[in-house]
């Protein structure tokens, strides 16, 4: 069989639902089906299925999780045996158990900033290394005003609870309310929106409310 004259319709047949095909015909057939982008609809329903409209991988990263995608077709026909189950079922299985890879490799990352950052004392992720109480100091005054002032924010931030360390914390490296979301397993950003206004306010109760939506920390919807 010349797999090159096969129509896209006849290789993608073959692809999913003939359980015995010969393993070195099906590589040709996967090659070939490579070559014509046929599996790139099979990639892209996982992507829309494992990645939310607003997930910063699909934002950001689309085309980046196609390649992760072929890599799962890559080792599904590495790994297929004829007689199993159909080729399209195998590489579905290995596509998804590779996106499920990197979310928990992106999750593992965060869990990391996360635990260098539970404290107010631990280090930002800059060239400076400098503590987050250390960045609301201005370093251009004297000795004994720096003193002060730090002893100030230092009481400042013991008024508030857990979460709220947490929160602004996430805030002050660059997280959005809908990263924070994912984080902590939260359908809706309403709760983290209400603990970063309460956070700013126990803090400096008259400073100027925070505009989430111009900061960039919170996410466009659907009517956006």
């Amino acid at each position: 069989m010349n797999i090159s004259n096969a129509t896209n319709a006849q290789l993608w047949t073959i692809i999913s639902y003939d359980q015995d095909c010969p393993k070195h015909l099906l590589e040709q057939v996967v090659s070939e089906g490579f070559n014509r982008n046929l599996f790139d609809h099979l990639i892209k329903h996982l992507i829309n299925k494992m990645f939310d409209r607003w997930h910063p991988e699909r934002r950001y990263s689309f085309y980046d999780l196609y390649q992760i995608g072929y890599i799962g077709i890559m080792v599904a026909i590495k790994n297929y045996q004829p007689g199993k189950g159909s080729f399209k079922t195998f590489a579905y299985m290995n596509i998804k158990s590779e996106f499920s890879h990197h979310i928990e490799k992106i999750n593992s990352e965060k869990r990391k900033i996360y635990n260098d950052i539970s404290s107010l004392d631990a280090q930002r992720q800059t060239d400076n290394e400098e503590t987050f109480k250390d960045s609301v100091i201005d370093e251009t005054e004297n000795v004994e005003k720096k003193v002060i002032k730090k002893l100030y924010w230092e009481e400042q931030f013991e008024k508030l609870s857990q979460r709220e360390k947490e929160v602004l914390m996430y805030f002050a490296e660059g997280y959005s309310l809908h990263e924070m979301a994912k984080i902590y397993g939260l359908k809706s950003v309403v709760s983290l929106h209400r603990q970063l206004h309460r956070a700013f306010y126990k803090i400096n109760p008259n400073r100027e409310k925070i505009n989430l939506k111009h900061s960039g920390m919170m996410t466009r919807t659907k009517g956006a």
